[in-house]
């Protein structure tokens, strides 16, 4: 009997608790809101006041009290209000109207009503009125460009000739030339679809020169893959396609002879938009973009190793200056902004409309560095009672090789043009940062230390066993959005947005700082660098002594102020620098003078409290 009676007991408490944890992860009406807000592209970041939430301008927020849990009938009443259907959520979540949802249910909920907001695509549609009726005219002869029809018509008529809508560009002698009728001809229009684009019907447009793929030889066998090369700011860019890719390959050989290169596929565009307009106001619009992209770029090591310098014998005494020299005949350093070329891709399905991409790359490299990722996009945005609704997901993966900083995205831009009208636009860049600090210091006793890049201290440290080197490897993602750029209809009507989506703060790709010493990962360093100036610093002078009072520099050149001694009790990383003038010459808090212009300037290095203080006069020629 008391078997069962403790039996019992247990039941009941586990019953309450797993009950307590279900109560405990039920969502209120305001959670709701904040997390459809955020999660359906409202807005960037959760709110705290609701009422802020203008975009909820069809949702009467007063509807329910904002501390009351969720129920069905709520789920129900934002998904009509919002996407105005509620097909399939009963099926989803197989509740009555005034039930609770658990967590999960509303996760469910929230995904489901997300999918649908995204999902405004639908079956093609082309409703145009022009603001004159066009005239249905027969070609009657042709010659090249020029055409006889059977009707009368001026320069500027709009004419319909094979179901298509032409204006008159041209008229001589009873010959007229058509051109495409532009955005000012169309009154109203109503445009939707749905379309997945092959990439060898596109246009490439790089340097003014128009590239019609299609027509090129090859053009419609199978295995076609059809290219362009060209020469850019340097880099000689080849740029190619397939039935189902965009591929670009671009390189530029280094002072040194290293080639940094950069390689960048994009496959499986698809596209989806909406396009409503009635009496030159825009009544409703969208533009949703897939794709998949993989980029690499960096260094070409394949060669460094034959170039090694000779580091063996390196000491304390030369270090420094030694590996200064090696990375100023060494390293190389590359940072470039490049527009390599515009794609258009038109709509089969209505001929007014074409989807234009800009490829545009950054590259920053240095070093041993190498970047590759790949990348699946949904990009995009609707347009809901003047307010701009985003569409972003991103699933990624990297693969790096890192012995320097470095920094590899690429910028690309889709817009949809009608009738040669750039309507509206999405730019999306995306890549990654790596930044790597590195110190190398001998063990010798006097443990000078000096920041230096990464792969000379590899290479000095495999021919001198006495030299240490400690390294910090970091890399983020990083993904911004600029939607509606100032030449799109939407653009000039103020409806653009720009998000910084992710970052060093919220995009970790190892997830910690990477810890090296002697280039095994070590969860951290466990030597003590001091520099170079700390060892010689005297600590009984009575101020504050330079070993310099006056720098002379070059405009670019940078120095730092050298501490001779210091009182006692006054330690160098507490000092503080102050330039008098920041626009001639600027200084950091480690005291590192950089000459901006020519002209004269006082740099005051002083104590926290202000009882020690020196100067240092800096000239800039």
């Amino acid at each position: 009997m008391l078997h069962h009676f403790i039996k019992l007991i247990l039941i009941v408490c586990l019953t309450v608790l797993h009950t307590g944890c279900d109560i405990q992860k039920q969502w209120t009406w305001q959670q709701w809101l904040e997390e459809v807000s955020l999660q359906g592209g409202f807005t960037t970041a959760k709110v705290n006041a609701l009422e802020d939430l203008d975009e909820f301008e069809l949702i009467d927020l007063a509807a329910y009290a904002m501390d009351e849990s969720l129920t069905y009938s709520m789920v129900e009443y934002t998904a009509e209000a919002l996407v105005n259907h509620v097909l399939g959520l009963n099926e989803l979540l197989s509740i009555k109207k005034d039930q609770v949802l658990t967590d999960k249910q509303a996760q469910n909920a929230l995904a489901w009503l997300v999918d649908q907001l995204n999902d405004f695509g639908s079956e093609t549609k082309t409703e145009i009125v022009y603001q004159s009726k066009p005239i249905a005219v027969t070609v009657i002869e042709r010659n090249g460009n020029w055409i006889k029809v059977t009707e009368e018509v001026a320069i500027d008529d709009l004419v319909e000739l094979d179901s298509h809508v032409f204006q008159v560009s041209e008229v001589e002698n009873g010959w007229i030339s058509l051109s495409e009728a532009d955005y000012e001809a169309i009154k109203e229009m109503n445009l939707e679809g749905r379309v997945s684009f092959d990439p060898l019907d596109s246009q490439i447009v790089v340097q003014e020169e128009i590239l019609e793929l299609n027509q090129m030889p090859g053009a419609g066998l199978p295995a076609a893959r059809l290219s362009k090369s060209f020469e850019i700011q340097g880099f000689t860019v080849r740029i190619s396609a397939s039935s189902d890719s965009i591929h670009v390959y671009a390189s530029k050989k280094m002072p040194s002879g290293f080639p940094v290169f950069v390689q960048f596929d994009i496959n499986e565009i698809n596209c989806s938009f909406k396009w409503k307009t009635k009496e030159d106001q825009v009544e409703a619009s969208a533009l949703k973009v897939s794709y998949e992209t993989s980029l690499t770029s960096g260094l070409r090591t394949a060669d460094y190793e034959d170039r090694v310098l000779d580091f063996s014998k390196t000491d304390s005494s030369n270090l420094i200056q030694s590996l200064k020299n090696a990375f100023v005949r060494k390293s190389d350093v590359l940072e470039e902004s490049i527009e390599l070329a515009q794609i258009q891709l038109p709509f089969p399905q209505i001929p007014v409309c074409m989807l234009k991409m800009k490829i545009m790359l950054h590259l920053y490299a240095g070093g041993k560095a190498e970047i590759a990722f790949e990348s699946d996009h949904e990009t995009g945005f609707e347009l809901i009672n003047g307010h701009l609704r985003r569409i972003s997901s991103i699933e990624k993966q990297s693969h790096t090789s890192l012995r320097a900083s470095a920094k590899a995205t690429t910028k690309l831009q889709f817009g949809l043009s009608v009738a040669a009208k750039d309507c509206m636009d999405i730019a999306v860049e995306t890549g990654i940062q790596a930044v790597a600090e590195t110190k190398a210091m001998m063990e010798d006793g006097k443990h000078q230390s000096i920041d230096v890049p990464y792969e000379l201290a590899e290479e000095a440290s495999a021919q001198n066993n006495q030299l240490i080197v400690c390294a910090d490897l970091d890399a983020y993602w990083i993904l911004n959005l600029l939607l509606n750029s100032k030449n799109t209809v939407l653009g000039n009507m103020g409806i653009s947005k720009q998000i910084e989506l992710i970052n060093s703060s919220n995009g970790s790709l190892f997830g910690k700082t990477i810890h090296l010493e002697n280039f095994q990962r070590v969860e951290h360093c466990t030597r003590s660098f001091m520099k170079e100036s700390d060892i010689s610093i005297e600590l009984n002078s009575d101020r504050i002594e330079l070993k310099h009072y006056l720098l002379i520099l070059e405009e670019g050149e940078s120095e730092l102020i050298e501490i001779s001694a210091l009182p006692e009790k006054l330690h160098q990383n507490e000092l503080i620098y102050c330039s008098m003038d920041d626009k001639i010459a600027s200084v950091n808090s480690k005291g590192k003078v950089k000459a901006l212009k020519s002209g004269e300037t006082i740099v005051i290095v002083s104590s926290k409290d202000g009882e020690y203080e020196s100067q240092c006069s800096v000239f800039v020629r």
